[in-house]
């Protein structure tokens, strides 16, 4: 899952039509990274998209999440009303198997994107 950094204040300094674009490019970029036939990108609500990949383990999710990182912030999208200066997002990943459910790694992922758990706005894995 992926949250895009301080969203409400892009949308509140550059309007919404600028935020929507930007929530097209985030969108673009995840669909970069979710190439093979199985994997899933999608807009979770608000500035929250998740990537559901199959076949990964903990460890190549957080590789691609990282790569999602580096290539969003490659994007060089201006946002004053961040400390970076720059669009950015924040990352949880977690790793299931199939027997355990989709639930309990998703609910392992949006308890570790929650504000108060998230302090390095980067690729946190639980």
């Amino acid at each position: 899952m992926l949250d895009v950094d301080y969203f409400k204040a892009f949308n509140d300094r550059y309007g919404h039509q600028v935020g929507d674009q930007g929530l097209r490019e985030v969108a673009l970029v995840l669909k970069q990274h979710a190439r093979r036939g199985n994997d899933i990108a999608a807009r979770y609500g608000g500035e929250e998209f998740i990537i559901i990949l199959q076949d990964s383990d903990q460890a190549s999710g957080a590789a691609i999440a990282e790569r999602i990182r580096y290539s969003l912030e490659a994007l060089d999208i201006a946002h004053e009303g961040s400390p970076i200066k720059k669009v950015t997002a924040s990352f949880g990943v977690a790793a299931g198997k199939p027997s355990e459910g989709f639930n309990s790694a998703f609910e392992l992922v949006k308890k570790q994107m929650t504000p108060s758990t998230k302090p390095s706005r980067r690729v946190e894995t639980v």
